[in-house]
């Protein structure tokens, strides 16, 4: 993203400065700083879809998403979402009714606001719809996953690159498998994978 920024002042600096040769010190720093929160995004969703089977890992998801949210306040949307799930996720893990209602509705919550918030957000989108359509149908959800579903149908082809090719492999087969499309939706993910070559 700042490398025709980076190119552009290493070209109009004089020859004789001795700093041309390194980009600016600001400039590493962001890039190091960005890529350091790359990584941990990576690492806290392996801990997300690890919790999913193992309780003993949403607190470590949760502490890791607090941690990005710290780094990179920017990603407010897509963390929180992450963590409203992981929230629900105690309420499918926990023993009594009333705390799995209680957990679940205060992740729905915590998601809804996060996904408004940014209602750009693939990946926030996805992880939202994804929470939902697995919810027992007396949460009332169905309609919801089903609209955000289209909605990344729509989305997806100019945001596709929010995804790294193997998780958008991923979320277009989910989508596939468990959204109600259009013949003409299902032709615009069909036509996204062709293009990729996700097939």
């Amino acid at each position: 993203m700042h490398t025709f920024f980076l190119m552009t002042a290493l070209l109009l600096l004089s020859p004789a400065d001795s700093t041309a040769a390194q980009p600016p010190a600001s400039i590493s720093l962001q890039s190091a700083e960005l890529t350091a929160a790359q990584a941990a995004l990576k690492q806290a969703r392996l801990l997300f879809y690890a919790g999913v089977e193992d309780k003993s890992k949403i607190e470590p998801a949760l502490a890791a998403f607090q941690e990005l949210l710290r780094m990179r306040p920017e990603w407010e949307a897509r963390t929180l979402t992450y963590i409203g799930a992981l929230t629900a996720l105690k309420g499918k893990h926990s023993l009594l009714p009333h705390d799995k209602w209680r957990k679940a509705n205060q992740g729905l919550r915590i998601m809804d606001q996060a996904v408004a918030q940014n209602p750009q957000d693939v990946e926030a989108l996805f992880i939202h719809s994804s929470t939902c359509v697995f919810l027992p149908f007396f949460f009332k959800r169905g309609h919801d996953a089903q609209s955000k579903f289209r909605r990344l149908v729509q989305l997806l082809p100019e945001k596709h690159q929010e995804f790294d090719p193997e998780m958008l492999k991923n979320v277009i087969q989910f989508i596939s498998e468990r959204a109600k499309l259009s013949q003409e939706e299902t032709a615009t993910l069909n036509r996204l994978k062709s293009e990729l070559n996700l097939e």
